[in-house]
């Protein structure tokens, strides 16, 4: 028989393996720690995006800079017609 737990927001009975109420949908009490985990990961993974984003910006605008001056020595060299 599976165990059994009671959804502390709408008083249902569901399984206790339930993450969420099959019922309403609210965040089992004895799993709010898992959630809470999930979510951490999550915030985890935005803040590694936004930081390679800056990176990705900058290395661009690195290389950017570097075309630009042989952009700018290549017409310096370049005899006007």
């Amino acid at each position: 028989m599976e165990r059994e737990s009671i959804c502390h927001a709408c008083g249902r009975t569901m399984n206790a393996a339930f993450f969420y109420c099959p019922w309403c949908g609210a965040a089992c009490a004895e799993n709010d720690s898992v959630s809470r985990q999930i979510d951490a990961v999550f915030e985890e993974i935005s803040l590694l995006r936004a930081s390679w984003a800056v990176t990705r910006f900058e290395r661009m605008e690195s290389e950017l800079d570097t075309l630009d001056r042989a952009l700018t020595d290549l017409l310096a060299e370049t005899p006007a017609p």
